[in-house]
């Protein structure tokens, strides 16, 4: 699951190569890590724990011309 940051900071990017041009955006933000509950029955057992990413926002008519790497459609504030 991806989060946005608490307090995110976003930037512009402007990417000529992409489509003719298109503005992408970054900002900061948090993903939980989906191990490290090997030793407890249910995961809602242990605290969840998250990693400090960042995050591409691409337009959605942009997303298939996209370097590879994970897609979220979705994010949780």
């Amino acid at each position: 699951l991806v989060h946005m940051a608490e307090k995110p900071e976003f930037k512009a990017v402007y990417e000529p190569d992409l489509l003719d041009g298109v503005v992408s955006i970054t900002s900061n933000g948090r993903r939980m890590k989906t191990g490290g509950w090997e030793n407890a029955l249910y995961a809602f057992d242990t605290p969840d724990q998250y990693e400090d990413i960042s995050l591409k926002w691409v337009p959605y008519y942009a997303w298939a011309n996209r370097s590879l790497g994970e897609m979220t459609v979705w994010v949780r504030k």
